[in-house]
């Protein structure tokens, strides 16, 4: 019981997100790194060619694995809970069952398919040895999956932040040389290389934990049935959410233009990228955590009241500094030719914070294994998503995108809070809204403050806010990890 209290603390929840918020952290960092470095060594014409490859080869990798990096962590998860040594071995042993056998589908899929990509990817037959010999990325990815999930599941948090980041590096320093000495020919062996080396730093570390067995029963099929079905739904719901993006894209590109297209992608991908690193935690460490005790109600609900509450006062400062910062950010991480971007993505601020509610909420069908319930939640995000791009637009262009998109979040946390509730027996509890109110007024008077054109006034205003927000934020914070 000390244990279970132990894992599911504040204090625990507040350093992992701390942890994998660091890490994620690091790799955008190493990530700008390398694709400048890459973008100087071959051109746009080679970053174009990189970002189809990968475009086609994340399909596959997703459509082939089947949710397996989701689905696979809520089977071992479970068994390690459990404390039951036999029934872990067996959950590993089925989860890389699975994971080896999607990746021989993925890349068989991709042989049979690689004329096919070439033509709808590159418009000619051209490239069709080249995905041919990218084939082997696909099972590459999917072991890979399969074992990170392993490591999540068993709690080896520690060591999945320090090999993601470990496999970048290593990337980094093999790819970069290949791409300054053959330049664009570099491009598929250089892919290949990546995906290799990610594979090896994870499965050193997995089998040192779990120690590979070669083994095949039907036992391992019967019992994966759940496992796939659950990540069926999780893939669906990626296909979903991949075609609604594309949809908003094709929408945005013949009302507006071109132009429209790429400052909503970077204030799009600006938000993203800034929410993965508060969220990141969630997948690798609060995920699991949850799954293993689905079955118990109280402290499930307790558990992720916990993870709102420390996500919550984390976020709101964060996202204060955000938005007053936003003017700066812009022209120093892309051009001034993208300050037309500045107000959606202020506003867009809003989402974020709902978001750091809505998603511990939404992993509750996931660790549950309620594939359908998940499911239908994720078909009607995307739906509201694309309703509130297409009203945004009419309404105020790239800024009423983004308050439209922020309604929506609001509007998505009552339906998702109100299905966990109904479904599942979740309660919020009166701290959490105590910490809404703590943090959002704050964030509204930092996005209030945008409008002050007086340079001084503004900085001076910020500050307090900044400060006001962090203090009341860290107090809270102080006073719940000391219980």
């Amino acid at each position: 019981m000390k244990q279970q209290e132990k894992t599911n603390g504040y204090a625990h929840i507040l350093k992992y997100m701390g942890v994998f918020g660091s890490v994620q952290g690091v790799i955008i960092g190493l990530g700008i790194i390398r694709n400048k470095l890459v973008a100087v060594l071959i051109g746009p014409a080679g970053v174009g060619i990189i970002s189809l490859f990968n475009s086609a080869i994340t399909l596959l990798t997703n459509t082939s694995n089947m949710g397996l990096g989701v689905s696979g962590v809520r089977n071992v998860s479970e068994a390690y809970e459990a404390n039951d040594g036999q029934r872990l071995e067996s959950a590993v042993a089925t989860l890389r069952f699975w994971a080896f056998f999607a990746g021989f589908l993925g890349m068989s899929l991709c042989l049979a398919l690689s004329a096919w990509l070439s033509q709808i990817t590159f418009s000619d037959s051209v490239h069709t040895v080249d995905f041919m010999l990218l084939s082997p990325i696909v099972a590459l990815s999917c072991i890979t999956v399969g074992e990170m999930a392993i490591l999540k599941g068993a709690r080896r948090l520690r060591s999945l932040a320090q090999l993601t980041v470990a496999g970048l590096v290593l990337t980094i320093l093999i790819t970069i040389p290949l791409y300054y000495i053959y330049r664009e020919a570099a491009i598929v062996p250089s892919l290949i290389v990546a995906a290799l080396v990610q594979m090896c730093v994870t499965v050193v570390c997995s089998f040192r934990t779990f120690p590979l067995r070669l083994s095949w029963n039907r036992q391992h099929v019967r019992s994966g049935g759940v496992m796939i079905k659950l990540g069926l739904a999780f893939t669906l719901a990626g296909i979903l959410g991949n075609g609604a993006d594309l949809f908003i894209r094709s929408f945005l590109n013949s009302t507006a233009s071109i132009e429209t297209v790429g400052l909503y992608n970077a204030g799009y991908m600006l938000s993203v990228v800034y929410a993965s690193t508060l969220f990141s935690a969630l997948e690798a460490d609060f995920f699991p955590r949850i799954s293993a005790v689905n079955r118990l109600q109280f402290t499930m609900n307790v558990l992720v009241n916990r993870q709102i509450e420390v996500g919550l006062l984390i976020v709101g400062p964060l996202l204060v500094v955000f938005v007053l910062a936003l003017p700066v950010l812009v022209p120093l991480l892309y051009s001034s030719a993208f300050a037309g971007v500045v107000a959606m993505v202020q506003v867009l601020s809003f989402n974020i914070f709902f978001r750091a509610i809505s998603l511990p909420l939404e992993y509750i069908a996931l660790a549950k294994g309620d594939s359908r319930t998940y499911l239908l939640l994720e078909v009607a995000y995307d739906l509201a998503f694309v309703a509130a791009v297409i009203g945004g637009m009419h309404l105020g262009g790239l800024w009423g995108v983004g308050l439209c998109l922020s309604a929506m979040g609001g509007l998505n946390l009552v339906l998702v809070a109100c299905v966990v509730q109904k479904k599942f027996g979740y309660r919020m509890r009166r701290s959490v809204f105590r910490n809404i109110g703590l943090q959002l007024p704050w964030l509204a008077l930092a996005y209030a403050t945008t409008f002050v054109y007086n340079l001084p006034i503004y900085c001076l205003v910020g500050l307090m806010l900044v400060g006001i927000s962090s203090y009341l934020s860290v107090s809270a914070l102080r006073k719940k990890t000391k219980r």
